[in-house]
């Protein structure tokens, strides 16, 4: 198994909106404690987008593919077959 980061909160397989929102409200009560407490601690929610072992999209995203970036290598959801969630700190 890979190592992942502190930020990783899970996988989904689909992009499940009801899912997303209650993460987002989750988060969203957490920045609100934060606040209330007096705290300058705020979080957000990232989505990645993982393309899929066989992706039929592989070949935009490689080398030399019209959405190949060097610095950061983004996914566009209708392309992802996986949705990791990350939770950073703002």
């Amino acid at each position: 198994m890979s190592a992942r980061t502190s930020a990783y909160i899970r996988t989904f397989s689909t992009y499940d909106e009801e899912k997303i929102a209650n993460i987002r409200h989750v988060v969203s009560l957490i920045n609100a404690t934060h606040k209330k407490n007096g705290s300058s601690k705020r979080w957000r929610i990232k989505i990645r987008p993982r393309l899929g072992l066989n992706s039929i999209y592989r070949d935009l995203y490689a080398r030399g593919g019209a959405l190949h970036r060097y610095t950061s290598q983004d996914i566009k959801r209708e392309h992802g077959a996986r949705f990791d969630i990350y939770m950073h700190r703002r």
